[in-house]
């Protein structure tokens, strides 16, 4: 039977194409419709959840520094932040005074090679600079950065000790490191 239907909705297409519907039509059709309530507890209520969706997503994201019994929290500190610090210290000053000696004696006798000696320590030096701002904030706050650090400028430091040694040879100086 279906099929019948089929062909004949297929073999008279053109008629049902071309045809109007009765006057009357959608109204009859939207009467047998059930009723549609339109109030506004639905759309208060998504705009609620909505809202309070987007709170929690921005506390997530901001994350407030109080916790949930509302004390305030400090930020974040390292406990070995004043280590650090003392360490950085440390290797500033012993830098410092390897680039005052090798200046002092650049100064008292200009021999070929002292300035290029000089250049590179106060290269080392700005290399240091480097390190404390890039790589330093970037480390753990744990005994290993603190390693780290002993570690690079330890080198670093070395490396000053041997410049200033040969250039104290090439002048003639004596120093006392």
């Amino acid at each position: 039977m279906e099929d019948k239907l089929k062909q004949f909705v297929q073999t008279h297409r053109d008629e049902f194409d071309n045809e109007q519907l009765p006057e009357g039509h959608f109204e009859r059709f939207e009467a047998k419709l059930p009723a549609q309530r339109h109030t506004l507890r639905p759309r208060i209520i998504t705009l609620a959840a909505f809202a309070a969706a987007a709170c929690v997503a921005f506390l997530l994201i901001y994350k407030l520094p109080f916790g949930l019994d509302g004390e305030h929290k400090a930020p974040y500190v390292c406990e070995l932040r004043q280590e650090v610090d003392e360490v950085k210290l440390f290797y500033h000053m012993q830098m410092n005074d390897i680039v005052t000696q090798m200046e002092d004696i650049y100064a008292q006798a200009q021999v070929p090679g002292t300035a290029d000696l000089l250049k590179e320590t106060k290269k080392m030096q700005l290399d240091s600079q480097k390190f404390e701002k890039e790589v330093l904030p970037s480390l753990p706050c744990s005994s290993d950065a603190v390693f780290t650090i002993n570690q690079y400028y330890g080198n670093q430091l070395e490396s000053m000790r041997h410049m200033l040694e040969y250039m104290t040879q090439l002048s003639g100086h004596q120093t006392h490191y």
